[in-house]
């Protein structure tokens, strides 16, 4: 038997820096699947993680103030050391980017300690011929708890997912052809069904070709029909989106909203749909400081109070760090945007820039190649689009204010380009017949 080094069944560094992480990023513990209370060496700590687990559990965020007051109500606050405790853990800096490494080495020091307990015992067992196969079951019983102790916890038996499965399909009658979440657009929801519950969409383009026209247009028409919507951007100012959609709604150019150029006939169509923008659910961020733990946060936040169910962010890259570890980063923001739209049952449709490689080619369509070098988009997105104009590349185009929706994948369904019209002056987008 491999001998088993006192080094190896420790972790109290790794418990140290997994509760150090989730106390300043309290959105990733939804990353930690098989790590249990009992693993912990510390039973300080293995305190601490089962309060962050119940907050968890009442889908609330177990940022720092929250979990004080909790300790402080329950009247637990001495059985985690008191606040000082967490006071400690927030003054240590450890890479979030390491907590599943940090989670395996608690979970392999916790088995390594089990493994050690099992096989001290065993030169106290009595070789008694009579009891030989008692004792075999016994310590294959032990191991096999050691064995049990991660996986299995999203595993359900059919019996107990059928009927909700079954009652879905039925609602799913009282409006055909629309199984999530509208798009917004008639004929994306035709081929997609909508944005389901749960579902990371990507809308991708080069610069300037209508992403965020797409967005706006998506987002008064989904907040019309009651539907709470909340978006991030970081490219543009609330006064600058405002200007777009008020541009969209009325049909006043958006320039001479910018230029001041406005007729009191106009002033008058405005004011109006100031009125009435008053009373659509929409709720911006235009935090340009903003990470991926605020953005996190800030969705759970609005999920929680205001029962978002739709999350735009314009745009993706603008998130990330531009240095050598980009592709990385990026990944890891559509992997935790993914887990977090599924926790949370809400439909993220995330903005996204593709390379400048379409540049090269004769067909400018973006493809599927195109997300390579920004993480696992690809392979995290249930719908991946991308918009073309061809009256952006030339001038003379036949296909002049028409703008190409291309659906690249999509899990549930179909494939295809759809077409619409284009008003560039106004970012109005409607159905091309």
């Amino acid at each position: 038997m491999a001998e088993l080094k006192n080094t190896s069944v420790h972790s109290n560094d790794a418990e140290t820096a997994i509760l150090s992480i989730l106390i300043k990023n309290p959105e990733m513990v939804y990353q930690l699947v098989n790590l249990k209370t009992h693993m912990f060496n510390s039973s300080v700590y293995s305190a601490l993680y089962g309060v962050i687990l119940e907050l968890r559990e009442q889908k609330l965020v177990p940022e720092y103030n929250m979990i004080v007051n909790y300790l402080v109500t329950k009247n637990r606050i001495n059985s985690v050391g008191g606040e000082a405790t967490l006071q400690f853990l927030v003054s240590q800096a450890f890479n979030e980017a390491n907590l599943k490494e940090f989670e395996r080495q608690v979970i392999t020091a916790y088995k390594s300690r089990e493994l050690v307990r099992i096989t001290a015992a065993i030169p106290n067992v009595q070789m008694d011929s009579t009891v030989i196969d008692d004792v075999i079951i016994s310590l294959q019983n032990d191991l096999n708890s050691i064995s049990d102790t991660s996986g299995g916890d999203g595993t359900e038996c059919i019996s107990s997912i059928i009927e909700p499965s079954y009652d879905v399909i039925i609602k799913r009658l009282e409006n055909p052809g629309l199984s999530g979440i509208t798009t917004g657009f008639k004929d994306i929801d035709l081929i997609t069904g909508g944005i389901a519950r749960g579902e990371l969409w990507v809308l991708a383009s080069r610069p300037s070709i209508g992403k965020s026209a797409i967005m706006c247009n998506a987002v008064l028409d989904t907040a019309a029909r009651g539907v709470p919507v909340l978006v991030f951007s970081l490219e543009m100012s609330k006064q600058m989106l405002m200007e777009r959609f008020i541009a969209i709604k009325t049909g006043v150019l958006l320039t001479d909203i910018r230029m001041s150029k406005l007729t009191q006939k106009q002033l008058e169509i405005i004011a109006q749909a100031a009125k009435e923008f008053k009373e659509l659910p929409i709720y911006i961020d235009c935090n340009y400081g903003m990470n991926l733990s605020y953005v996190l946060s800030t969705i759970r936040k609005y999920k929680k109070h205001h029962g978002v169910e739709v999350v735009y962010l314009d745009y993706l890259q603008l998130l990330a760090e531009r240095d050598e570890g980009q592709t990385a980063e990026l990944g890891r923001i559509s992997r935790n945007l993914k887990l977090t739209a599924g926790d949370l049952g809400i439909g993220t449709v995330a903005l996204c820039q593709v390379n400048r490689a379409v540049e090269s080619r004769d067909d400018k369509r973006p493809i599927m190649s195109d997300l390579r070098q920004s993480g696992n988009i690809e392979e995290d997105a249930d719908v991946v689009s991308f918009l073309y104009r061809d009256d952006y590349y030339n001038p003379n185009s036949k296909m002049k204010g028409i703008l190409e929706y291309i659906i690249r994948k999509n899990r549930s369904g179909p494939i295809g380009t759809i077409l619409f019209n284009f008003d560039m002056t106004t970012n109005k987008i409607t159905g091309h017949s």
